[in-house]
């Protein structure tokens, strides 16, 4: 009837008017997101220009020679370390910050230190430049087995940083154990700490989860943390004496503490050392001296000094 075809024609109406606008809207939103997409693209290829010109100019990367804080303060920066003993003199005016990498991820250029020692440019001049004779890098299409062999990858690292070439072939994690590990059946001491890292991960998630599921009652994770612990593990003896916190058991792992000890001291049951008189996660080894750890934040500072003052006794002792 008349009503209805009107009825009809004005849904038809509101529908098409609908659509339009939608389709109006629509527009305007790819209109929008295509610019904003084509202006990050645009940001993109600048940056990448950039990273590429500056890569393929072959200009040197400049690395910035201070730190600047708030009030003007200013700290000098350099990327060579020199450790200060008890009683070696001290170094003259604003003691540098050291640093090996810039905040943009390259490797600071050494001839933009903020810092200039003159020691180092008299007798360690001569040592350092010794110290960079290389042979030449590994071939690509060299074996499995040579592509996991030290001298190659120190070679390598040598010829490709130069400068840190001294600290490269000192380092103790590219340098071959005296003996195979018991762990990985091999004297490769930089894939074992490789492994100890993918390790240590593996076994803070299968041990927070059974945290959340009520199996244990505590724990706490070090992830992220990992490289450290393995780094300075490995530059320690074991007869150096290890007063941690509870986010480092990478550095007992590393000395031989076993995935079951570790699992016993978590679910205090009757093989663990402490006999589950400890938290879970509060891990200690008399034999591998790593002492016991402590709840509190930061009771390991005065327990170490406690342990380095002992031990300067018990040594001066032996000498008497």
């Amino acid at each position: 009837d008349v009503n209805g075809t009107i009825k009809l024609s004005s849904k038809k109406r509101a529908a098409k008017s609908s659509a339009t606008k939608h389709g109006q809207r629509r527009a305007r939103v790819a209109t929008t997101t295509g610019s904003k997409e084509k202006e990050k693209i645009e940001k993109s290829d600048v940056r990448d220009n950039y990273i590429n010109q500056e890569h393929t100019d072959g200009e040197a990367h400049v690395s910035p020679a201070h730190l600047m804080y708030t009030g003007g303060t200013t700290m000098p920066l350099t990327s060579h370390l020199k450790i200060i003993e008890p009683g070696h003199d001290l170094p003259i005016g604003i003691w540098p910050v050291f640093r090996i990498m810039d905040e943009d991820g390259c490797f600071r250029c050494p001839s933009n230190d903020g810092y200039v020692d003159p020691e180092r440019h008299t007798s360690a001049g001569s040592s350092r430049k010794e110290s960079t004779t290389i042979s030449p890098p590994p071939d690509d299409n060299a074996s499995s087995t040579s592509k996991h062999d030290l001298a190659s990858l120190r070679s390598l690292l040598s010829s490709k940083y130069p400068f840190h070439a001294s600290e490269v072939l000192d380092n103790v994690l590219l340098q071959s154990s005296p003996h195979d590990f018991a762990d990985t059946g091999s004297d490769n001491t930089l894939l074992r700490a490789q492994r100890q890292m993918i390790r240590l991960r593996q076994m803070d998630n299968i041990l927070q989860n059974a945290q959340r599921q009520g199996r244990i009652s505590f724990y706490m994770t070090c992830r992220g943390e990992e490289a450290i612990h393995i780094g300075s593990a490995s530059a320690l003896k074991q007869q150096d004496v290890i007063l941690a916190q509870y986010r480092e058991h990478g550095l007992l792992m590393w000395r031989g503490f076993t995935l079951e000890q570790f699992t016993n001291q978590c679910f205090s049951n009757d093989l663990d050392l402490g006999r589950g008189r400890q938290m879970p996660v509060h891990y200690g080894s008399r034999a591998l001296n790593y002492h016991t750890i402590s709840s509190p934040l930061g009771t390991q500072i005065p327990q170490a000094t406690g342990v380095g003052y002992k031990l300067k006794l018990d040594a001066a002792k032996m000498e008497d």
